[in-house]
């Protein structure tokens, strides 16, 4: 899912995301992909920072 909630209103987006945590804990896998670091945390049970280059990875340094 690429930035799926970028374009909701807030009551519509909270609904989704209920949504999406209940298909996480039927046991599904699913790729959300987001530049909202506060939604990827709340969504996620992991969260994957991509470098600013191809396969160069993230670093906190």
């Amino acid at each position: 899912m690429d930035e799926p909630f970028s374009s909701l209103d807030v009551q519509t987006r909270q609904i989704a995301e209920n949504e999406l945590l209940a298909l996480a804990e039927s046991g599904k896998a699913v790729v959300f992909i987001t530049h909202d670091l506060d939604e990827a945390i709340a969504l996620s049970d992991e969260v994957v920072i991509l470098g600013p280059a191809p396969a160069a990875p993230w670093s906190a340094a």
